[in-house]
């Protein structure tokens, strides 16, 4: 009986389907960065805390023909469709290029 035993809870220790039902406690070795300590870091690599968003007006057919003044100041909105996307400014240093014949090729091409 007893050999039995042994054998069965080396069954259960060398088997993930038998030991799935054991409780497992993981506990990290290093603690989570503190809250001043990841503004430091995005500080260090040029991230900034907060981005603001430019205003924009949602439909395409609302942007004016014309800049709009207001409170002395003029502002020239425009709608959040592709047409008015901003080229894409990366915050990772370097450059990536895009390979010849790819650029403008447009998202049917992407992956051929």
């Amino acid at each position: 009986e007893e050999e039995e035993e042994e054998q069965q809870q080396q069954q259960e220790t060398s088997n993930p389907s038998v030991r799935s039902h054991s409780l497992y406690i993981h506990k990290f070795v290093a603690p989570p960065p503190s809250k001043y300590e990841l503004v430091q870091s995005m500080c260090d690599l040029g991230i900034p805390e907060v981005v603001h968003e430019e205003p924009f007006y949602e439909r395409e057919e609302d942007v004016p023909n014309e800049a709009v003044r207001f409170a002395g100041k003029t502002f020239r909105l425009k709608a959040k469709t592709t047409r008015h996307l901003q080229e894409f400014q990366s915050l990772v240093r370097g450059s990536l290029k895009v390979p010849e014949g790819r650029a403008g090729a447009g998202a049917d091409n992407l992956f051929s």
